[in-house]
């Protein structure tokens, strides 16, 4: 580099840094800057494509950049004129490496992108095409609706107002409804002005306003392309013999609707305009969909650009409880009107189906549950269960509308979910209505996402850098500015908007340094309601280094905490999901290979119950007091559906409807009608078991689904009633099964069954394929080849239901085939119950099982060797055999000083 380019280069950044204090005559001692020549030059040797650092000036985009890589390299002596004592190398590369991935990123050096209203002669053709519009559409508005007054734009609102009058008392009225288009879509091209928004180069793009409301309580200018409208107005130009009837007909061809919109500062604070681009280039670091927002400046103020993309809001997709606002979010008279008013909360994604399978179309939101605890913004879904996310191509996350925010609304528990804190926490605002959409996501991904997050944390760090940066340059700039005025003792309007930029610029530069605090102090404290590890807090340096011990100790304490599928009202779950844990783990520690866990309270018969679902060689493990000590290989195979047959793949051999398994899961809900529930299932089990006629049999697991469908509808607390009821389908589906293979011994159709049954699984729709099943079980004669044409279109909507939108109408199809589709005959009795006995063999039904050893957690004294004093106990005797038909209290005493833990069994 050109030493006087390099010269350069160091006066802009010295300017950039010191500001006002700053003296040319610094650069007389040249060699004082030895090292911030040396970082310019390793800067340049990157090539000549990396910010053009050679062409850079103080006003360029990359400036910022420029700036902020050698604010994390460089040091300076504290004198004045100040010595540049020396960088880091190897931050210095660092950091470059950030500005290289991060350069696509929109920046916030938005003063020199400004909006702006255009005059009518901007464009001659749009002014011709919309006076042609306006003539033609006020001609047929006359001639067919005569009566009224349309002189002015007043005439005009008068006109509409009446009609949203005259429709609101007869709904549905086409004719009212096709005549208030009309107005609506005069009265948006008569008031139609032209709108400069600059790109993120500075090169215009415009767009005509649109007089239209758009949502949420920010105020915001409604958009639409220039291009588009022009096209929407030849269009009306070119309809030569137009009447009204035509314009109805073809009216898509002529409407404008917004397709961007300018956000304005929410009680003219401009922070909050920058606290969503940066949360919004946060999103983009990620590597979330985001949409494509750009910060601009209007009317002096930052504002935020936001153009539409071809999404779905996620409210679409999702349902909550309804809730009565009690507490308001704050003491103004606004927010004291909210009390009364209607919102939803703990929304989940509803099923394509019956509402029976959990959703398996749109993707796992558990990826922005770290995103979304950095931001804390406690309204980043919305009071309608998702108004403020979008969903793309009917699977993807889209994000908008998200904040990032100083003061902290919500903390992560145990779970990896949100939880609200603070003052104000049980409001409307506060609470994080919806939060639920992402809680209920996969552990893993939960768990990943703060991996991901902590990983990108010097990306995040980098990117605010440069927003500070970029803000101190145009503070320079403008203060050298004022001071040129000053000095030529110039007054006027020029110096007081000076002055006005240069307090709004200062406001922006201190609260995004504010916001770089809180981000960093939220990463730093993210784990503070989790237990120590190994006797030290867990930080996001440990957390890194320890992921699986930690996620795995935490599966545990969830699946402890008695999980759910199904939310009270009736509604699946995507994932098991707890309420705030209330048996916690209180510590975590590694040893050798050992993992030790100690819980608030220790249920031994419980622990070995969930350890034994999921495969752990329980020899392997001990416990003392309330410790568990477990093989870190062994706590790995925990699953998160490990209690859960149901939502893992389908197995002929699973005990479906086990009592026991029923009578764990029904503590983990509200009382519900369980004990009838599980008696009913009970009598089922029986006589499938007993019954040897597969008409019979058939007929026992249609009186059991209708029995337990009956109790839901007349139940309040639906939640276990709906888990008993997907037990039930799967153990249906695989007497049916065993059904078809004793009876029919055809290859092609089990394996279509089962094909099908997946599809069935899929769109939601089991009940309606086990009912079909069990018709062709009851009256099988003559049907085979219906149920071959009925599998087969299963298989194939199955296929065609690539994402939720496809999938919902390939439901909605299976549905209607699943009525009567077989031909229903009556079935003769069977003639010989012994071959039918012979033919499903003994073992099918459980007769003559052995019963299992019962699985035991063994003594080891050689645990806990630092604590003489450790009460280590045996736990053999814990695990006592549990008759079928009984229900086990149990409740330990840790503190009795006895040789053995007692259990207190009552039979019910």
């Amino acid at each position: 580099m050109h030493p006087q380019t390099k010269k350069k280069l160091i006066a802009f950044y010295l300017k950039h840094k010191f500001g006002e204090i700053y003296q040319e005559s610094w650069l007389d001692n040249i060699a004082n800057y030895g090292s911030l020549d040396e970082a310019i030059e390793r800067m340049d040797d990157w090539g000549p494509n990396f910010l053009k650092v050679a062409e850079l000036e103080p006003t360029h985009p990359n400036f910022s950049t420029f700036a902020a890589i050698l604010d994390g390299a460089l040091q300076f002596s504290n004198t004045i004129p100040p010595v540049c004592t020396g960088y880091d190398e190897e931050k210095l590369d660092q950091r470059m490496d950030l500005a290289d991935e991060l350069k696509g990123l929109p920046n916030t050096d938005y003063t020199r992108r400004v909006a702006q209203h255009l005059p009518a002669n901007h464009d001659e053709e749009f002014e011709y095409l919309k006076e042609e519009a306006v003539r033609k559409l006020l001609s047929i508005a006359k001639q067919t609706m005569p009566h009224l007054k349309l002189d002015t734009y007043k005439d005009l609102r008068i006109a509409i107002e009446n009609h949203e009058k005259l429709l609101s008392k007869n709904k549905g009225n086409q004719q009212l409804i096709s005549e208030l288009n009309l107005l609506n879509d005069l009265n948006k091209i008569a008031r139609l002005e032209i709108f400069e928004i600059p790109k993120q180069d500075g090169s215009p793009a415009y767009f005509c306003t649109l007089p239209e409301k758009a949502g949420g309580v920010t105020e915001k200018i409604s958009l639409i392309g220039l291009d588009e409208v022009k096209q929407k107005l030849r269009n009306i130009q070119q309809e030569e013999e137009m009447g009204f009837s035509e314009y109805t007909d073809n009216r898509n061809n002529f409407t404008l609707s917004t397709k961007a919109i300018l956000k304005l500062p929410k009680h003219e604070k401009t922070t909050e305009v920058q606290r969503e681009a940066i949360a919004l280039n946060i999103s983009r670091i990620l590597g979330f969909t985001t949409t494509n927002s750009n910060m601009v400046q209007f009317q002096g103020k930052a504002a935020l650009f936001v153009p539409f993309d071809q999404i779905q809001l996620l409210s679409e997709f999702a349902r909550g409880t309804e809730e009565t606002v009690v507490l308001p979010s704050g003491f103004s008279l606004e927010a004291l009107k909210k009390i009364g008013d209607k919102y939803q909360h703990y929304a989940s994604i509803i099923p394509v189906g019956n509402e029976l399978n959990s959703d398996k179309f749109i993707e796992d939101l558990g990826k922005i549950e770290a995103f979304s605890y950095l931001c804390n913004d406690p309204d980043f879904i919305g009071m309608m269960a998702g108004q403020n996310k979008g969903i793309k191509d009917g699977q993807s996350l889209y994000v908008f509308d998200q904040v990032t925010m100083e003061k902290d609304r919500l903390e992560i528990d145990t779970r990896f979910s949100l939880v609200p804190v603070g003052f104000g926490r049980h409001t409307r605002h506060y609470k994080g209505r919806n939060r639920t959409l992402v809680d209920d996501s996969s552990f893993d991904s939960k768990v990943e996402s703060f991996a991901h997050l902590f990983k990108s944390q010097p990306k995040i760090n980098f990117m605010l850098d440069e927003v500070i940066s970029a803000h101190q340059t145009k503070i320079r700039q403008i203060e050298n500015a004022i001071a040129g005025l000053k000095s030529q003792r110039v007054k006027g309007e020029e110096l007081e908007t000076l002055k006005k930029e240069l307090t709004e610029l200062k406001t922006l530069e201190k609260d995004a340094i504010k916001i770089k605090t809180a981000l960093n102090r939220r990463l730093d404290s993210t784990f503070k309601n989790f237990p120590p590890l190994n006797g030290h807090a867990i930080t996001p340096t440990v957390f890194l280094a320890n992921k699986n011990l930690i996620k795995s100790s935490l599966l545990l304490e969830k699946l402890v905490n008695n999980p759910v599928l199904f939310s009270d009202d009736g509604r699946p779950y995507r994932n098991p999901w707890t309420y705030r844990n209330t048996n916690n783990i209180l510590s975590i520690r590694e040893n050798a290979g050992m993992v030790s866990l100690t819980f608030a309270n220790f249920d031994a018969e419980q622990l070995i119950y969930i350890l034994g679902k999921n495969g752990v060689d329980l020899h392997s493990c001990k416990k003392s007091k309330n410790t568990l000590h477990i093989p870190a290989t062994e706590l790995a195979k925990l699953t998160e559906t490990s209690l859960f047959p149901a939502l893992r793949a389908f197995n002929q051999k699973e005990d479906y409807t086990n009592i026991e398994d029923l009578r764990r899961i029904a503590k983990g809900y509200p009382e519900g009608l369980q004990d009838l529930a599980i008696s009913r299932i009970e009598h089922y089990k029986f006589e499938v078991m007993s019954k040897v006629d597969p008409v019979e049999k058939a007929k026992a697991m249609k009186s059991a689904l209708d029995a337990i469908q009956r109790y839901c509808v007349q139940e309040t607390n639906k939640g276990f009633l709906k888990h008993v009821e997907l037990n039930l389908q799967m153990d249906i589906q695989k007497q049916l099964r065993q059904i078809i293979h004793d009876f029919h011994a055809d290859d092609e159709l089990e394996a279509k069954v089962a094909e099908a049954f997946d599809a069935a699984v899929k769109l939601d729709r089991l009940d309606d394929f086990n009912r079909v099943l069990i018709t062709f079980a009851i009256s099988p004669e003559g049907n085979k080849k219906n149920l071959m044409t009925y599998l087969n279109k299963c298989i194939d909507h199955g296929l065609k239901a690539t994402n939720y939108n496809l999938a919902k109408q390939e439901s909605e199809q299976m549905q209607q085939e699943s009525v009567d589709p077989l031909k229903i005959k009556a079935k003769k009795p069977m003639e010989s119950p012994v071959k039918m006995l012979d033919l499903m063999g003994a073992s099918s039904s459980g007769v003559g099982a052995h019963k299992k050893e019962e699985p035991h957690l063994e003594f080891d004294e050689r645990l806990d060797e630092e604590d003489a004093n450790l009460d280590i106990k045996d736990l053999h005797d814990l695990t006592q055999t549990q008759p079928p038909d009984t229900q086990i209290d149990t409740k330990l005493d840790n503190d009795k000083p006895t040789d053995g833990i007692p259990i207190q069994t009552a039979f019910k």
